[in-house]
C-alpha cells in the first residue's frame, strides 16, 4: 500500500454527515502520516474547520463544480504534490475526479441515497442522472466503493458490481456532557426538551414528529428545538401554526454549538424516512442523549429497540407520540437507553475504527 499524501476531495458547499465525515478522516489520516488534502469547489463552513483543524485544504479557482476547467486543474494540483490516492465524495467530485489527468487510485463514500423525489418529475431525474454520473465516474476509475451501511450496500451495490465494495460505518471520537457544562441559549428550563438536528427537508420527517407532538398531553411538557436550515421551513412554520404548537417549537436555525444543546436536552428524535449512518445519531450515543427514531436504514442497524433507543415504523405517527409519551414519563427509561447507547458508540463506532477501514480500502484501491 502507498504511504503518500491522500486528497479528500468534495463539493464543500453545505455542512453535515459528510462534511464531518471529512474533518473527522482527515485528523485520522494526518495521525498516520498521511498527509491529507482536502480539495474543494466551495469557500464555505468545510473549508472553514478545515483551516480551524489545521487540515490542508485547497480551493479550486473554477466558477461552479461543473466548470469544464475543474478536472484539469485538479489534475495539476494532485500532480503537484504527488498524490496518488484520491478519496471522493459526492456525484460532482468523482466525475471531476474521473475526468483528471494523471495517474491515481480511487476510493468513494456512498454516504445516502437520494431522496423520494418521485412526485417532482425533474427533481427525480436529476438525481437519477447524478446517481448514474457517480456510477460512470466510479467505473472509470476502478474505484473501491464504501457504503457507511450494510442497507445501502444491499440498495445500490448492484450499480458498483464487479468493483470492489466494502461496509464501513461511520465513527466518532468520543464526547463528554462535561466538555459542555454551559447551558445554550434557546433551551427553556422548565421543559422536557427534544432535538432534530439536520437540513429542514421532507425526507426527515419532520413533520411526522410535529403531528406527534400535537397528541401529547400537556402533562408531558415536551418542547421540541429544531436544528438546522432548508427549504421546507416556511411549510414547517405553517404547520406548527395550524396545529397550535407554537409555544412547544423552536426553530433554532444554524447552530454550531450542537454538541452543547445535545449535552443539555433529553431526547433526540430522528423520525426519517430514510437514512445512512448519521452522526448526529452517533454524536447523541456518545453524549448518553436517548434516541427516539425510526426503523430504517443506519438507525436501525445501529440502535436496538428498548436496548439503546426506541425504534418506529417510519411514517407512524400514533406510534411515535406514544414513544413520546413513555419518554416523557419515564426519567429511568431516559436515562437507561442513554447509558447503553454512549457504551455501543465506544465499543463499536469509533474514529479509529472507521480511519483503519478506510486504510483497508486505500490499499485496496492502490492495488487494483
Amino acid at each position: 500500500m502507498t504511504s503518500g499524501p491522500v486528497a479528500i476531495v468534495a463539493v464543500g458547499e453545505l455542512f453535515g454527515g459528510a462534511e464531518r465525515h471529512i474533518l473527522g478522516l482527515g485528523a485520522f489520516l494526518r495521525e498516520c502520516g498521511r498527509s491529507p488534502r482536502v480539495i474543494l469547489f466551495h469557500d464555505r463552513e468545510l473549508a472553514s474547520c478545515c483551516r480551524r483543524d489545521g487540515l490542508p485544504v485547497h480551493v479550486l479557482p473554477t466558477r461552479s463544480a461543473w466548470d469544464l476547467a475543474g478536472p484539469r486543474r485538479l489534475g495539476e494540483l494532485l500532480a503537484r504534490h504527488d498524490v496518488q490516492l484520491v478519496h471522493v465524495h459526492g456525484y460532482k467530485a468523482a466525475v471531476n475526479a474521473a475526468l483528471a489527468p494523471g495517474r491515481f487510485a480511487v476510493a468513494a463514500t456512498v454516504h445516502g441515497q437520494g431522496e423520494p423525489t418521485w412526485r417532482n418529475p425533474r427533481a427525480f431525474g436529476k438525481d437519477r442522472l447524478y446517481r448514474a454520473l457517480e456510477v460512470w465516474a466510479c467505473r472509470r476509475r476502478r474505484a473501491v466503493v464504501c457504503f457507511v451501511t450494510a442497507d445501502l450496500q444491499r440498495r445500490h451495490g448492484h450499480r458498483y458490481r464487479r468493483l470492489v465494495q466494502v461496509t464501513i460505518p461511520n465513527g466518532i471520537t468520543p464526547l463528554a456532557c462535561d466538555d459542555f457544562p454551559v447551558r445554550p441559549t434557546g433551551l427553556l428550563r422548565d421543559r422536557l426538551q427534544a432535538l432534530m438536528v439536520g437540513r429542514l427537508t421532507a425526507v426527515k420527517g419532520i413533520d411526522l414528529a410535529l403531528d406527534a407532538l400535537a397528541k401529547v398531553p400537556a402533562d408531558v411538557p415536551w418542547h421540541l428545538n429544531l436544528i438546522g436550515e432548508g427549504g421546507l421551513r416556511p411549510a414547517l412554520v405553517d404547520q406548527v401554526r395550524r396545529l397550535g404548537l407554537q409555544d412547544r417549537v423552536s426553530f433554532l436555525g444554524f447552530r454550531r454549538d450542537v454538541y452543547a444543546l445535545m449535552a443539555h436536552s433529553d431526547l433526540l428524535i430522528m423520525s426519517s424516512y430514510h437514512e445512512g449512518l448519521p452522526y448526529t445519531l452517533l454524536e447523541a450515543m456518545s453524549l448518553g442523549l436517548p434516541v427516539l427514531a425510526s426503523n430504517v436504514g443506519g438507525l436501525a442497524e445501529v440502535l436496538r429497540h428498548e436496548k439503546t433507543g426506541l425504534l418506529v415504523p417510519p411514517g407512524d405517527v400514533p406510534a411515535l407520540a406514544a414513544a413520546l409519551v413513555r419518554l416523557g414519563r419515564d426519567s429511568d427509561l431516559r436515562r437507561r437507553l442513554g447509558k447503553q447507547a454512549a457504551a455501543v458508540q465506544r465499543e463499536s463506532y469509533t474514529l479509529a475504527a472507521m480511519g483503519q477501514s478506510y486504510l483497508g480500502a486505500y490499499a485496496a484501491a492502490t492495488a487494483v
